[in-house]
């Protein structure tokens, strides 16, 4: 009943290639009712095309990351952010946080094992705060970036959040929002990453 494959497909270290899908019905945004059926993540060998099902989860499953050992799919609703270790199996997962049925379409993840994953949260006047939250391998939070634009024009449900990403040969990768700006993390090796904003991106 798994309509498509939601996410991007990931090379794990282990040379299998990992992705989730999601069934869509029965969700409802307006109440945070997640998908009937969950979100799954699979693996598939490039080689001996040998399939595996990996994990079931109670959130559709919309994006996936990783490099190396630790493979991350991002859950909706409320940015639910899961953490699988290829070498162990082991699982863990966070709630980082979503409005109105919000959902990033993309999310990034470094050769350190640290997720970056958009998180939502509405203020006492109504507004809402965006921040960029980085995440080791065991899901503790190291650091919360403010994203002051990451939201366009609209509510939140309408807006796709990180919409494009790249990975630099030196090491930092960089990330498109849904209104057209760029940004750029810069793992620092001993710290938290560095994220900046590197200005307007033209969204065509």
């Amino acid at each position: 009943s798994q309509v498509k494959i939601h996410s991007k497909i990931i090379p794990g270290d282990d040379g299998w290639l990992y992705f989730a899908s999601t069934d869509e019905d029965g969700e409802d945004a307006k109440t945070g009712r997640p998908p009937r059926w969950g979100g799954h993540l699979w693996r598939i060998h490039p080689r001996t095309f040998r399939w595996q099902h990996l994990l079931t989860v109670p959130e559709g499953l919309v994006a996936a990351s990783g490099v190396g050992r630790h493979v991350f799919a991002l859950g909706y609703f409320g940015h639910v952010l899961h953490r699988y270790d290829t070498l162990t199996g082991d699982h863990k997962h966070v709630v980082v946080g979503s409005v109105d049925g919000h959902v990033s379409r993309n999310f990034l993840a470094d050769a350190d094992g640290h997720a970056y994953v958009p998180r939502l949260s509405r203020l006492a006047d109504g507004k809402v705060l965006t921040e960029l939250v980085e995440y080791d391998s065991e899901l503790r939070e190291l650091k919360a970036t403010p994203l002051d634009e990451y939201l366009g024009k609209g509510s939140p449900g309408s807006n796709h959040g990180i919409t494009g990403l790249a990975y630099l040969a030196d090491g930092r990768m960089v990330f498109t929002t849904h209104r057209g700006q760029l940004y750029v993390i810069e793992p620092t090796g001993n710290g938290p990453a560095n994220v900046t904003l590197a200005g307007w991106f033209h969204p065509e």
